[in-house]
C-alpha cells in the first residue's frame, strides 16, 4: 500500500511563503529600480499568482513589456508560482478628498509623499544623478513634513564627504524608536544608489499621520458623550397590547 505523502507543517509553510515574498520584492525592486516601487502583494486566484505592484513611475514598468515578461518567468520557474502575472495597481478614488490623519494603513502606502520606500527610492536616485547629500535630504524631509506625517528619520551611510564612509542622520518632527508604538505606527523603506564613490545606502522612517501614542489623549466633546449615553441606555420593547416589557425594580 502506497503511503500518503505527509503535509508540510503549517510553520513551515508561513516560513518559506514570507521568506520567498521576500526575495521576489528584492528581485522586482532590483529590477525596476528607476520605477520607484512603494507596495508590492501577492494574490493567490484560480487562474494563478497576481503580482500587484504600486510603483511612483508606473510608465517605465509599461515600457518594458520583454523585462515583465522574463520576470514571469523567473517566479514561475524559481519560486513555484503558478501563471505568475504582474500588474499594476491605482490608488484608491477618495484618498485624496481625505485628510491624511483620516487613511487607514492600507491607504497610506499610495499616498507618495508618506511612503518610505518612495521617498528612499527619491533620495538614492537624486544622489545618483550628483545632489549632494545634504540637499536631497532635506528636500524629502519638507516633503513628508508637508504631508502631514508626525515625524520623519532619513538616515543616508557611505562615502557621502571623502574617502572614509560615514552615517548622516536628519530629522525632523518626532519618531519613536522602540515598544508598539513603533510597530503600528513607523513605516521604514531602503534603497541603495551607486554613485562614482561607491554604494551609498538610504533608510526612511516615518511616523504615520496621528499616530495612536500612549500620551496623546483625546477629551471628547459634551455631544459625543451624549450620543455615547443614549447608544449605552436599555432600550424597551413595547408588546402588541400596549404592555411595556422591559427591566422592572422590586
Amino acid at each position: 500500500m502506497a503511503e500518503k505523502p505527509k503535509k508540510e507543517n503549517i510553520v513551515k509553510r508561513i516560513v518559506r511563503f514570507r521568506s520567498n515574498f521576500a526575495l521576489i520584492r528584492e528581485l522586482i525592486m532590483n529590477e525596476f529600480k528607476l520605477a520607484g516601487i512603494g507596495y508590492i502583494d501577492i494574490i493567490r486566484s484560480p487562474q494563478g499568482h497576481i503580482i500587484r505592484i504600486f510603483a511612483d513611475r508606473p510608465a517605465y514598468i509599461q515600457r518594458n513589456k520583454s523585462k515583465v515578461k522574463q520576470i514571469e518567468k523567473i517566479l514561475e520557474e524559481k519560486y513555484g508560482l503558478r501563471n505568475a502575472r504582474i500588474t499594476l495597481i491605482r490608488p484608491p478614488e477618495n484618498i485624496y478628498s481625505k485628510a491624511p490623519s483620516e487613511l487607514t494603513d492600507y491607504e497610506l502606502n499610495f499616498v507618495r509623499d508618506l511612503n518610505p520606500w518612495i521617498m528612499a527610492s527619491r533620495i538614492a536616485r537624486n544622489l545618483e544623478r550628483g545632489w549632494k547629500f545634504r540637499k536631497a535630504a532635506y528636500a524629502a524631509l519638507r516633503r513628508i513634513m508637508m504631508a502631514g506625517a508626525d515625524g520623519v528619520q532619513v538616515v543616508i551611510c557611505g562615502k557621502i564627504t571623502g574617502e572614509r564612509a560615514r552615517c548622516a542622520q536628519f530629522l525632523a518632527g518626532k519618531i519613536k524608536y522602540c515598544g508598539e508604538v513603533t510597530e503600528r505606527a513607523v513605516k521604514s523603506g531602503f534603497d541603495i544608489a551607486i554613485t562614482k564613490a561607491g554604494v551609498i545606502g538610504v533608510t526612511v522612517r516615518i511616523m504615520r499621520p496621528n499616530a495612536p501614542l500612549p500620551d496623546r489623549i483625546r477629551i471628547p466633546e459634551r455631544e459625543e458623550v451624549a450620543e455615547i449615553i443614549e447608544e449605552l441606555k436599555p432600550k424597551e420593547d413595547v408588546s402588541e397590547g400596549g404592555v411595556e416589557v422591559g427591566n422592572t425594580e422590586a
